[in-house]
């Protein structure tokens, strides 16, 4: 796989270099530099392409598979958990739940563990990772210094350290949230502290947690907003009504929990007058949400542009998609699903990066990941704001740049390994 890699890299340098590359001395951990137009910089391939699955660095270490058994690697590639498990999520704040099969086709048993691998809360969560779509439960579950922890059908908290602080009593639980978690028994809602102690008990069919000291509740499927003293602020008018960030929230009367009517303030007003047909929304989030003070949003003739605070068109309709913006940058297509190609433009709504490419990701850590083609053989390659390459079209996959590092895939074997930006 190392010298499939490295023949594949020198080849591609020799064709399209100034400086002849020595194919013997292009090792898989050497710098490669590109002097061509659009190839301006370089990147090391650190770690061997060695891996039937991976995924980005998150806290330091990284997920990495090996004959369906997840563990986890540093930066420089050590094993630093070995590979054990079925299944495993990311590491937040140190911690990372990781799951294992008992005598079952399913993984039924899941517990937390350190970055050392040391098991701070025992394998007893028996919650079986197939909830019904949108399961509220299952989202942050390592979130606001407690860990959420489910046995015997039951939800409850435990603190970083692994001590169990509340007891699993709760048929539902949300996140901690603004010091606060939403917690559903007896057919009640109410609102727990980091003791368990109920500080908040609510007359509401749903609810959500506090965000900026206010929470969506729910009564005869309307939406609206309480302030921590259980005070409904804004009355319960809404379909749907988002969180609010940055003191605005989304909500809809139309009935449809992809869009959006407008925005509101605390006091319920709407930031500006409602004027568009649809908001979009991004990353199977129910509303659209201001990103960089700018949200998307679509006309009658189903075309999309952005608009800011204020309710004023930045960006003009002329995309038949978006994403949102990240970094100053935002993803735009032009024509449809099967033959629009993508692009990214900035705040100004410059075309930066022209709309000649079948797949993006958004930008991270200045970069983004392009697919060179619509088929399962495309290549990837990065590049940076200015459309500049800066890594070549050999992989077959190249994931988000996080900590400075990204997943990539071999073309033939199919092996992941990763590359460090220079």
């Amino acid at each position: 796989m190392k010298k499939i890699t490295t023949l594949l890299l020198a080849l591609f340098l020799l064709s399209s270099c100034t400086t002849p590359i020595n194919v013997n001395e292009a090792t898989t951990t050497q710098p490669v530099f590109m002097s061509t137009e659009n190839i301006v910089t370089g990147y090391t391939e650190v770690i061997p392409l060695i891996y039937d699955d991976a995924r980005p660095f998150s806290d330091g270490l990284a997920a990495i598979c090996i004959d369906d058994k997840w563990g986890f690697i540093d930066k420089n590639g050590k094993e630093v958990i070995p590979c054990k498990y079925e299944w495993v999520d990311s590491f937040v704040d140190g911690i990372c739940l990781v799951g294992v099969r008992e005598n079952s086709v399913k993984v039924n048993r899941f517990g937390y563990i350190d970055k050392t691998g040391r098991e701070i809360y025992p394998f007893i969560n028996e919650y079986v990772f197939s909830p019904p779509p949108g399961d509220r439960c299952l989202k942050n579950l390592i979130c606001d210094g407690m860990l959420k922890i489910y046995t015997d059908g039951k939800w409850g908290f435990a603190d970083y350290s692994g001590t169990e602080i509340i007891p699993p009593l709760y048929d539902k639980a949300l996140s901690f949230s603004d010091g606060m978690a939403a917690v559903y028994t007896m057919g009640k809602w109410s609102y727990i502290d980091k003791t368990g102690e109920v500080v908040l008990t609510v007359n509401y069919d749903n609810v959500e947690s506090f965000y900026e000291g206010l929470a969506a509740v729910c009564v005869n499927d309307k939406w609206g907003y309480i302030d921590k003293n259980g005070t409904e602020i804004i009355p319960c008018i809404y379909e749907y009504a988002d969180k609010f960030e940055n003191d605005i929230a989304g909500v809809s009367k139309n009935g449809e929990a992809t869009y959006s009517d407008g925005f509101i303030n605390k006091s319920g007003e709407f930031i500006f007058e409602p004027q568009y047909n649809l908001m979009v929304t991004f990353d199977n989030q129910y509303f659209a949400r201001f990103s960089e003070g700018l949200v998307a949003v679509e006309n009658a003739d189903g075309k999309f542009g952005f608009i800011d605070t204020k309710g004023r068109l930045t960006i003009d309709f002329l995309y038949d998609s978006v994403s949102a913006f990240s970094e100053g940058m935002a993803g735009v297509r032009k024509g449809g699903l099967e033959d629009g190609a993508w692009g990214f433009v900035d705040k100004n709504g410059e075309e930066i990066i022209p709309c000649v490419y079948s797949h993006i990701n958004s930008f991270q850590e200045g970069v983004t990941a392009f697919s060179l083609g619509g088929n399962i053989n495309s290549k990837y390659i990065l590049l940076n704001k200015n459309g500049e390459r800066i890594v070549p079209p050999i992989y077959s996959y190249i994931s988000d740049v996080s900590e400075g590092m990204a997943v990539v895939q071999s073309e033939y074997e199919g092996k992941m390994g990763f590359i460090k930006l220079l």
